[in-house]
């Protein structure tokens, strides 16, 4: 935190002396975040990961933040340093995140996504989860630890490919990292953080997403569905949300591979993953077939 204090004066037009009570936010899997005040107000600084440069893009970070600049959506940015990715924004006081296990967090959360999804933001840029699962194995190999029967899940996982390009969607904004603890819940209102992933895509990745994160098994997919089409959700949506938890359960084990996450939770979030992979194959597959044949 130390080596961001003349950045964090300059960006606010201060200096170091008026920054106080710096305190630890914690530390996601790819960056680290820390609280500070500065007048009696509280903002949060990001400060980058280690590695996160050869996997993000943060001028297209800054597009998508101005994008939804104004729209009540997301966290309010006050200082975004394209260089290196150091990002201030106001602190939410009273917020907190949402819980998985919560029913009704769920489906405000999911009430939420769905608004943000048919607003239909787009961006200039795009991004294809079968080829970020090649670019995160090639920067990964040599170091990751090895998976049971790695290249014939992924040539399974490839096979989805094909049947996501057969049935409709459209894209648009997708957040790419709608995980549990990037919604803030706050009183009357919600917010959806930390956007450096996110890009054009079909909406119902986010779904997906949410539920990988969550550790969700199939009921509580089932639920997780259920909240984000309270009408029903389309047979169609649940074969494509069932090719997404496999082949972003795929790029999210090859992402821990590449970032070194081998020991301790990281490894076994990384194991839980890749068995996703395995199991939204063969379930895919198996919703695609005509009904008698299932």
């Amino acid at each position: 935190m130390e080596v961001y204090l003349d950045t964090i004066a300059k960006a606010l037009g201060r200096t170091p002396s008026d920054i106080t009570g710096i305190s630890p936010l914690g530390a996601g899997m790819t960056n680290r975040s820390c609280i500070f005040s500065m007048d009696g107000r509280k903002y949060v600084l990001r400060m980058p990961g280690e590695g996160t440069g050869r996997i993000l893009d943060r001028r297209k970070e800054h597009d998508v933040y101005d994008v939804l600049k104004g729209t009540g959506l997301c966290e309010n940015v006050i200082y975004f340093d394209i260089s290196g990715g150091l990002k201030i924004s106001e602190f939410l006081e009273g917020s907190r995140s949402c819980d998985p296990e919560n029913a009704e967090d769920v489906r405000a959360c999911m009430a939420f996504l769905r608004n943000f999804h048919e607003r239909a933001f787009t961006v200039g840029h795009s991004v294809d989860i079968f080829e970020r699962i090649d670019f995160y194995e090639g920067l990964g190999r040599g170091s990751a630890m090895p998976l049971p029967d790695y290249e014939e899940t992924k040539a399974k996982v490839f096979r989805l490919k094909g049947l996501i390009a057969s049935m409709p969607g459209a894209l648009s904004l997708t957040h790419m990292d709608a995980v549990p603890e990037n919604f803030l819940i706050l009183e009357g209102g919600m917010r959806l953080i930390d956007w450096e992933y996110a890009a054009m895509q079909d909406p119902l990745v986010d779904i997906a997403l949410f539920a990988l994160q969550s550790m969700y098994g199939s009921s509580q997919l089932d639920s997780l569905l259920e909240s984000y089409f309270p009408e029903g959700c389309p047979y169609e949506a649940r074969v494509k949300v069932s090719c997404y938890m496999a082949s972003c359960g795929l790029m999210n084990s090859n992402w821990c591979g590449c970032m070194d996450f081998q020991g301790g939770e990281f490894a076994e979030y990384r194991r839980r993953q890749y068995d996703y992979a395995r199991e939204y194959c063969e379930t895919a597959l198996r919703l695609k077939r005509p009904p008698a044949e299932r």
